[in-house]
């Protein structure tokens, strides 16, 4: 058997993780709560397979809170959107910006540039 010290894991975490996580919280509230840092959810999920689906539960039910709460909001006349998108998009990442990629390829540099427009522009002598 390994050194090292014994696990605080117990099944009991599996209620209330998912309790937690259907208020809306984070696996970083569920790690305080517990009295551990949040690698060691990592670790417990890797090891106790029950314990991996609670926090995948978990996921969805905060994010479902989440998406209610942010449903609610439209019809409030006081609401902080900008801090719901804060929120959701730090422990969601939930975003309304959309990404691009854009693969350029061949040489990018100011003088190669402007020696291919040179090229291009025919020289006209001047009589």
């Amino acid at each position: 058997m390994a050194g090292g010290r014994p696990t605080k894991y117990t099944p009991g975490f599996i209620v209330i993780t998912l309790e937690l996580m259907a208020q809306g919280y984070s696996k970083t509230k569920v790690a305080a709560t517990l009295g551990v840092h949040k690698d060691t959810l990592y670790e417990w999920m890797k090891v106790h397979p029950d314990f991996s689906d609670a926090i995948r539960a978990g996921e969805t039910l905060s994010e479902a809170w989440w998406e209610d709460e942010g449903r609610q909001a439209l019809t409030k006349e006081k609401y902080n959107t900008p801090m719901f998108k804060w929120l959701t998009g730090n422990i969601h990442g939930w975003s309304d910006k959309s990404s691009q990629q854009v693969d350029i390829s061949g040489d990018l540099s100011i003088g190669s540039a402007i020696e291919k427009a040179r090229r291009r522009v025919p020289v006209v002598e001047s009589k």
